[in-house]
């Protein structure tokens, strides 16, 4: 017995079973995550509820947890799919693009909780003789001490940490922004498609009615064979542009479905005649104001924090904690100290100083970017409302008169079924005239929107 009355061999046989028995408790305290299968049939029924009543969307709107962002651009989604609103309300809930930005920021925010954390707590044992623990063995334990005080490495970590988290903030709000402006066009553009085929269905009903007149006369040898043919070609061309526009028609279903997240069998497909609202381009907007180059000015925040955590790699480190020699009962203190070798570090460094010059070199061109579009998008939409406002209608009108003309001419006269069929390829022209202009002036608003960014005044965060 030692003069404590502590046997020298059960000190270290204690001593062991107690770092066995900690880390065996650390292993068991580790966290596990079940894993999470999904089968097709489980993926039918995620879509199903989608389709279901708004409660599903109500849920997934708040699950989504956007309140720092513009709730304003998603008012009177209640009203259902003839609103833009719910069709927005839709893609903030399900767009795959909204979703994979927002899981984005919700794992930067987990990793920030981690970030610049102390490294391990090493113990160590030493022994100068496996036989015989209880003589010259010492235990020690030592803890990142600069770590614990948020300095050096951990402190910049934590500092990209946050910078990261705004980062994925902005890149929400862009990702927000961009998808408003696919929803609005693909609903834009399947309303105009939805008017071409309600125009082209009119038209072919009035060309049928003469057909048949075309194909009695034709009986009784009345007419030229050429005429005829011309005739029925060109009732056939009406024909095919009608099938062509029903086919473009389920194309712009299928690019409002991706963009919204709603599968094609939702009751908002059957929808029609939807009231669209005239993009405003009111407000002082201000390029530093647009989510692209506020995303690229805090990417430049994310590469200016990396180029300091860089830089902290060259502190030092440091590891403190105490030291037991086994069988003596002596207690003592420890202290690691390591020192980067001199140069290792510079072309890390000469790395991340290049990517902080080239984010700032990717603001300078965002901005370029987006007054060249501005300025393009604003002489588009200049030739858009000239046409929407006289080309297209005038067009339609007088392709509309000469169509009527030439249909009751020749109810009475079988000589004029060329001035028919020559009205009639002009009618075809122009039937969906004023449609196209319109819709090319409603796309051209939302580009010169998109490219100047929100109203200022209508944001409700600011991920700066």
């Amino acid at each position: 017995m030692s003069p404590n009355g502590i046997s020298p061999s059960a000190s270290p046989r204690s001593c062991l079973l107690g770092l066995a028995g900690t880390l065996a408790l650390l292993v068991l305290g580790c966290r596990s995550i079940a894993p999470r299968p999904v089968t097709v049939e489980e993926a039918h029924d995620q879509l199903e509820q989608r389709t279901s009543e708004d409660a599903a969307l109500a849920a997934a709107l708040e699950a989504a947890d956007l309140t720092p962002l513009p709730a304003s651009w998603i008012e009177g989604w209640q009203d259902g799919p003839s609103r833009q609103a719910y069709w927005q309300a839709t893609a903030w809930a399900w767009n795959i693009d909204c979703q994979r930005a927002r899981r984005e920021l919700l794992a930067r925010l987990a990793a920030a909780e981690s970030a610049g954390a102390p490294e391990e707590i090493r113990a160590s044992l030493e022994s100068p003789d496996v036989e015989r623990l209880d003589v010259g063995t010492h235990v020690g334990v030592t803890i990142d001490l600069l770590g614990v005080l948020g300095l050096g490495s951990a402190g910049a970590a934590r500092e990209l940490a946050d910078a990261d988290i705004r980062s994925a903030l902005a890149d929400l709000e862009r990702t927000l922004w961009s998808v408003r402006h696919d929803v609005d066009r693909a609903l834009v553009a399947r309303e105009a498609e939805i008017d071409r085929v309600q125009a082209l269905e009119a038209l072919l009903a009035q060309v049928d009615q003469d057909r048949r007149r075309v194909d009695l006369l034709d009986e009784r040898g009345w007419l030229a064979p050429a005429d005829v043919s011309m005739a029925r070609a060109i009732a056939t061309r009406v024909e095919r542009r009608l099938n062509q526009t029903r086919a473009a028609l389920a194309v712009r279903d299928e690019e409002l479905a991706r963009r919204s997240g709603l599968p094609m069998v939702s009751p908002g497909f059957t929808v029609t005649g939807m009231l669209l609202e005239v993009p405003s381009l009111n407000g002082g907007r201000r390029v530093e104001d647009h989510p692209d180059v506020r995303r690229r000015r805090l990417e430049l925040v994310v590469a200016e924090a990396e180029l300091r955590r860089v830089l902290a790699d060259q502190w030092p480190s440091l590891r403190i904690g105490p030291r037991w020699q086994l069988g003596d009962d002596l207690f003592g203190g420890f202290v690691s100290l390591g020192l980067p070798w001199p140069g290792s570090l510079n072309g890390a460094i000469d790395s991340a100083r290049v990517r902080r010059d080239l984010a700032v070199e990717e603001v300078v061109e965002e901005v370029r970017r987006l007054e060249a579009a501005t300025d393009r998008q604003t002489r588009v939409l200049a030739e858009a409302e000239s046409e929407a406002a006289d080309i297209g209608p005038r067009l339609d009108r007088e392709s509309a008169a000469a169509w009527k003309a030439a249909r009751a001419r020749f109810s009475v006269d079988t000589a004029a079924l060329p001035v028919w069929v020559d009205s009639l390829e002009r009618r075809l022209d122009g039937v969906t005239a004023a449609i196209d202009a319109e819709e090319r002036v409603s796309l051209a608003r939302l580009a010169l929107r998109e490219a100047l960014g929100p109203d200022p005044s209508r944001l409700e965060g600011d991920p700066r």
